[in-house]
């Protein structure tokens, strides 16, 4: 993982390189096989899905919207208890695996490296506008 510096940012913008596309077209091209690392199924339904990709990315692949949405088409939820794990899950679990799965996300919240969220989140609370 590297990080783009404002400086490497500026440069890029004065070449008028979209670095932002291109980053995210790459991490859709390593997502294309494995958008999720890890699952939860209780009879054959999936409860949650969990990006822990070795790459450190997890929490990036939240931006691949459509295919969370491909994935869950009812709708999802998300947590990002963690700056390399990201956690999905669709809408309308059973309450006590929603539960189970606050309890887990705020575990990985509380014992993570770099700690981001607690809790559970619409992707519509993290949609930026134009």
């Amino acid at each position: 993982m590297t990080y783009v510096s404002h400086s490497d940012a500026a440069c890029y913008r004065e070449e008028e390189v979209d670095y932002e596309a291109v980053a995210l077209r790459n991490l859709m091209q390593q997502s294309e096989e494995q958008l999720f690392t890890h699952e939860k199924r209780v009879n054959g339904a999936l409860v949650f899905a969990a990006a822990m990709h070795p790459d450190g990315l997890g929490s990036s692949r939240l931006l691949l919207v459509k295919q969370w949405q491909n994935l869950f088409p009812q709708g999802y939820q998300m947590a990002l208890p963690e700056r390399s794990c990201a956690i999905v899950a669709p809408v309308g679990i059973p309450e006590d695996e929603h539960q189970a799965l606050l309890e887990m996300v705020d575990d990985c919240y509380a014992d993570g490296m770099t700690p981001m969220l607690s809790g559970l989140y619409s992707p519509e609370q993290f949609e930026v506008e134009d």
